[in-house]
């Protein structure tokens, strides 16, 4: 157990000794989990609930997967309540990213924001320049740590059937209705391959 870490960092750190052809597959609500699609090593089902792939997600988003992060930051996320930047969208920190090579690249260069060809772009470098902070507080709030050390190796992570007595017991003391019983004795039914 990584003690400090949220379910994201787990979720985005691999297990030790990965083998050569280890695949990731990662099914979230949670749009900034594409991030994790570098190297090639994981899908997400994002918010649009498409199955995403690393080609696919520049395609409908308008941004590389390893720089969501970033593109998170200038949009904001309300599943997180990361405001972004006023006036910016999907298209226009799509833009930006395709301009600039990330965040910092962006603000070391504000000046060249004007000469883009983007509704509003007058006043977006100084829009910009206001919410610096929060962007790059945003930034590390999307950001998913990839290299937690978790203890754990691939085996310790293959699919197995649950241990039934060991989950009445849980759902005894966390108090667990039935409709989370029996979705547990559904998930025990589903063949093993």
């Amino acid at each position: 157990r990584a003690v400090g870490s949220n379910s994201d960092e787990l979720a985005g750190s691999p297990p030790t000794g990965r083998l050569p052809d280890y695949r990731k597959t990662l099914s979230a609500s949670r749009r900034y989990l594409t991030c994790h699609t570098a190297e090639g090593l994981a899908e997400a089902v994002c918010r649009t609930c498409l199955q995403e792939d690393f080609p696919a997600i520049e395609r409908h988003f308008g941004v590389a997967p390893e720089r969501f992060a970033d593109y998170l930051a200038l949009t904001g996320d309300d599943c997180d309540n990361i405001p972004g930047v006023p006036g910016v969208g999907h298209k226009t920190a799509s833009s930006l990213m395709k301009a600039f090579d990330s965040l910092d690249d962006l603000y070391a260069n504000l000046p060249r924001v004007l000469g883009l060809k983007l509704r509003g772009a007058r006043t977006l470098s100084d829009r910009l320049r206001e919410h610096r902070e929060s962007v790059f507080l945003a930034r590390k709030l999307t950001h998913i740590t990839c290299d937690m050390q978790l203890g754990v190796d691939v085996e310790g992570l293959r699919r197995r059937r649950p241990d039934a007595p060991a989950l009445t017991d849980l759902y005894d003391r966390l108090g667990f209705g039935p409709f989370l019983r029996r979705q547990g004795e559904r998930l025990a039914q589903i063949p093993m391959s």
